[in-house]
């Protein structure tokens, strides 16, 4: 039977529940019924949801807001999670023993794509919403001037946990 939140819940986080989510005045609540379930969470799958929480925070993937009002969709806060998503590229570009000019290299291709194009899109998006055909479509209006080093990278740094789906990263391998 559905109870009030404070009896549900666990002294240790994650708990599983269900409710029903409502939106009121732009923002999303609950309509205070909960019902839990006896589960418990080991530790592993604790880390792993602690994981892709602070993966979606980081990206701005946290829906809280339901009135358009989305402040992770300006051109500044697409920018600054395109600089977290570059960091990272970075750190795992590194691991491919190039030279620091090379890898700089890459980061600056992947940054332009980010800046250049998906900013430039309707809505604008990140580097972290971006598909396979905007990459190749980036690639097509570049010719020859383009590194496709630099995207093989990016797609294989997507295989993050939580990032992008696994079918993602094969159809954008680039051949």
């Amino acid at each position: 039977m559905p109870s009030a939140a404070p009896a549900l819940v666990r002294p240790v986080p994650p708990t599983l529940i269900q409710t029903t989510l409502l939106p009121f005045e732009g923002k999303i609540t609950y309509d205070s019924l909960l019902r839990g379930y006896n589960l418990y969470f080991g530790a592993g799958i604790r880390s792993s949801l602690n994981e892709t929480y602070k993966a979606a925070q980081e990206r701005g993937r946290l829906i809280t807001r339901l009135d358009g009002d989305n402040e992770s969709a300006t051109p500044q806060a697409i920018r600054t999670r395109n600089n977290k998503l570059l960091a990272l590229f970075q750190k795992h570009i590194t691991r491919a023993n190039s030279s620091p000019k090379t890898l700089e290299a890459h980061r600056a291709t992947i940054a332009r794509f980010g800046e250049d194009y998906l900013l430039h899109q309707h809505p604008p998006r990140g580097l972290i919403e971006s598909t396979a055909d905007d990459i190749m479509h980036y690639i097509g209006t570049l010719g020859d001037n383009v590194n496709l080093m630099s995207f093989k990278h990016l797609c294989a740094s997507y295989a993050i946990p939580g990032a992008l789906p696994g079918k993602m990263l094969k159809r954008c391998w680039i051949h």
